[in-house]
């Protein structure tokens, strides 16, 4: 550092020199990869061709065997036409907050819940409750060390200050794993709850109904059979569908844009399941999305969740044919 006077001003020049690294302690995240399809590159002719193909269904087979058969038929046109390859996916960086401390505490966590859910003991119940709840109170300690050490470090910084009231004052939902875990349990004994109240009360809840129907409502029309399902009708019901689930052996948008060579398949598993009354087992499992009741509303208790649950595409297309005659009547 130095000063150097000018001879045509009073003022004088100071120079100094500033040493910068160059090197930047980047937090890099590692890439990560999953199995998946490229369907923007699936051929329109080959699987129109592919799936056109119903010698594999077998009318004396039951439903469940049939539906079973459609789908190995439809994931082996898949697997010559698009197979599974790696696709690389984007991987967020962990929070800053995000010790080892908890990265061992949520390991136990997981540890027992599994443990819990293969043995479905009280005990393991237990633990698995304290488990979860000293995660949740290290994450509550870190959170605050992180951030009052944050504030300290920057007292005249506006936008640090900001950025920390909007993370405080906007929580993401659903960002905790251990209250995703909670709500899943939550969610299993309440459906246990009702159906053991449901089995329970069944007899009387029958015989009051049928009470009800016979001093109250009046003569409707009966309906002995479903009407014939027609090509025309089952295609235009199908399109009418709007969404799936990832449960289906299809895409919902590979559903309507191959439609005339899938849906004679599914018209024919769904005539057979409403002339045997038996709907396949695989249909009556669904995706259940936790909705919170209210924006206001505490994301970190169970009781405030909605369950929302996504059905898959097949089991809509078979409401829609049922509930189409039964609403004519």
């Amino acid at each position: 550092m130095g000063i150097l006077p000018q001879w045509w001003t009073d003022h004088s020049l100071i120079h100094f020199q500033i040493i910068v690294s160059s090197q930047v302690n980047k937090q890099v995240c590692p890439a990560t990869y999953r199995k998946g399809r490229d369907w923007s590159k699936l051929p329109k002719d080959k699987i129109n061709s592919t799936f056109t193909n119903q010698t594999h269904f077998d009318p004396d087979g039951s439903v469940d065997q049939n539906y079973h058969v459609y789908c190995n038929h439809i994931t082996e046109t898949l697997d010559k036409l698009a197979p599974l390859k790696k696709i690389k996916s984007r991987r967020k960086l962990s929070a800053p907050w995000f010790s080892e401390e908890l990265k061992l505490l949520r390991i136990q966590c997981r540890q027992a819940e599994r443990k819990w859910r293969r043995l479905h003991l009280e005990s393991d119940k237990r633990l698995l409750k304290t488990a979860q709840a000293k995660y949740k109170g290290a994450i509550a300690k870190t959170k605050a060390l992180v951030y009052a050490t944050t504030i300290l470090q920057s007292p005249n910084s506006t936008k640090t200050l900001f950025n920390i009231i909007r993370d405080l004052s906007n929580p993401a939902c659903m960002s905790n794993k251990v209250v995703c875990d909670e709500i899943a349990i939550f969610f299993e004994e309440k459906i246990t709850k009702i159906v053991g109240g449901l089995s329970q009360g069944k007899a009387s809840c029958q015989d009051t109904l049928l009470q009800m129907v016979e001093e109250e409502l009046p003569a409707v029309s009966s309906m002995e059979s479903f009407p014939p399902l027609t090509e025309e009708l089952f295609n235009s019901l199908a399109h009418s569908i709007s969404s799936g689930t990832p449960l289906d052996p299809l895409p919902h948008r590979i559903w309507k844009e191959h439609g005339p060579e899938i849906f004679p398949w599914m018209r024919l598993i769904c005539c057979q399941s409403l002339e045997e009354g038996v709907v396949p087992e695989a249909w009556k499992q669904a995706v259940v999305t936790p909705l919170l009741k209210k924006p206001s509303l505490d994301p970190t208790i169970p009781a405030h969740f909605r369950p929302i649950s996504l059905l898959p595409y097949p089991l809509k297309v078979l409401e829609k044919v049922v509930v189409g005659p039964c609403l004519v009547i």
